[in-house]
């Protein structure tokens, strides 16, 4: 018997050699090193070295003559087609397999979007019928729980931050600043900012006084993706710096801007990686200013503000963060954008309804209807689902609102506010109506004419809509 090692390093030169003048095949071998090296040749004497009978040289070379005279037989000829047969059907067998596995995977996709439907259709069920799983939290792409801090400065509560009191504060509204906070949109809400007219104080001339905003602390993760919005309006606005704040002390820069900005909410957003988030860390906002009172005691390089308002910690990339969450349903729109949309069937106030759309993430706000595309497609989603239909007749809260100026309603989702005026409406009969005098939210109201909006008490409870654009 020879071996498949022999047999496929003879094979070559036995099957370009065969035929040719008659010649007899010749081993010739040596044994080196413990193993037997060998070359076939054609007309030329064997070359096997011989130690003795029964040594490992001759050993070798007498199975070598055999395994040559093997080959060159019918027999030989034979295995070496069966071998090589088998090279090809196993070859075809992988190629088949790889094939499948291809064909699995695909199936293993389309389970887990159907699995992410289903979810949807769970939760929707689960809220419409007052249930809820107290167990359940949502996971990130690699399976570890969401970390996602959120901090609006509604309330001194919210949010464990430190500051100092004494230039920096909660603020509603600013002449030299935003008009209203970025978290409702309203002159109600509130943000953090620099009051550069009570820095003047502590202020000189020709120098630059530095303040500090910190957060509460947060977990190590392996990534985080840092954002917020902020504001720098007034001719004087000097910079704003945030540094990541470990509990050693450290302090590593990691975003900057200056110079005065425009008047809207700015969205600021970066990712921070392991090498700065492996220990617990705060975030550490700087802001600057040069404003001082002068002798007689009059403010100077007094105009400006800077705010920040809506800060996100997330323990995962910002492609996560952004996302849109498994339980929405995304539209393509003619406009090439893909908004998605959350239904929340659980009714809340206003108030806390943009809260729990702003908690989704950065970029998601309560639905602002701009287009007649954008309602049919609401009211779609709403009528093709069972659970959704029965919460439409209390109606769905949007971001409209006229809570800054009565009789102008503001879409808010940005924070400055767009006009609905001029746009699309699509408002109920002699609606707004305004009635008692409190009527100032924007509702998807009347069901049975096809969710004409109308407008209500904001501290009354209803089903929402959030849109993360």
């Amino acid at each position: 018997m020879f071996t498949p090692k022999l047999l496929f390093s003879a094979v070559v030169v036995f099957l370009a050699s065969s035929g040719v003048n008659g010649a007899a095949y010749i081993p010739g071998c040596s044994f080196f090193a413990g193993q037997c090296l060998y070359t076939i040749s054609q007309g030329q004497d064997a070359n096997c070295l011989s130690a003795g009978s029964g040594s490992a040289a001759a050993v070798c070379c007498d199975t070598l003559k055999v395994d040559v005279k093997t080959i060159g037989s019918d027999n030989g000829k034979s295995r070496i087609v069966s071998l090589l047969g088998s090279k090809a059907q196993a070859q075809a067998a992988t190629a088949q397999l790889e094939a499948e596995r291809d064909d699995l995977l695909a199936e293993l996709a389309t389970v887990r979007s159907e699995l992410a439907d289903l979810t949807s259709q769970v939760v929707t069920c689960q809220a419409s019928l007052g249930l809820s799983d107290g167990d359940s939290q949502p996971l990130t792409a690699l399976g570890l729980p969401v970390n996602l801090r959120y901090c609006d400065f509604e309330s001194d509560s919210d949010c464990t931050w430190t500051y100092d009191t004494d230039v920096v504060s909660h603020m509603t509204s600013s002449s030299s600043g935003p008009g209203a906070d970025h978290s409702l949109g309203s002159t109600g809400g509130r943000f953090m900012a620099l009051d550069v007219s009570k820095a003047a104080k502590n202020g000189k001339k020709y120098s630059t006084k530095t303040y500090f905003i910190t957060s509460q602390e947060y977990e190590p993760a392996n990534d985080y993706c840092i954002a917020f919005y902020y504001s720098m309006l007034g001719k004087d606005v000097q910079g704003l710096e945030v540094a990541i704040k470990t509990d050693t002390g450290s302090s590593y820069p990691v975003w900057s801007s200056s110079g005065p900005k425009s008047s809207d909410w700015l969205l600021a957003q970066f990712e921070v990686d392991r090498e700065y988030v492996a220990e617990p860390f705060s975030l550490r906002f700087k802001v600057s200013t040069s404003s001082y009172k002068d002798y007689y005691g009059n403010l100077e390089l007094d105009d400006g503000d800077i705010g920040i308002d809506d800060v996100y910690a997330y323990n995962g990339t910002c492609k996560e963060a952004l996302g849109c969450s498994p339980n929405s349903v995304k539209r393509n729109s003619s406009d090439g954008s893909t908004p998605c949309y959350t239904f929340h069937v659980t009714a809340l106030p206003w108030k806390d309804a943009y809260r729990t759309c702003r908690e989704e993430g950065p970029a998601s706000a309560l639905v602002s209807v701009e287009s007649e595309e954008e309602q049919n497609f609401l009211i779609g989603v709403i009528n093709g689902d069972p659970a959704l239909r029965v919460a439409g007749q209390s109606g769905f809260y949007t971001s409209g609102s006229d809570r800054q100026y009565e009789g102008s309603f503001k879409w808010t989702d940005t924070g400055s506010g767009r006009s609905v005026s001029g746009l699309y409406e699509n408002w109920g009969y002699r609606q707004p109506n305004n009635v008692g005098g409190i009527q100032d939210c924007l509702l998807l109201e009347d069901a049975a004419e096809g969710f004409a909006w109308g407008d209500v008490d904001c501290d009354t409870a209803h089903p929402f809509i959030c849109e993360k654009s």
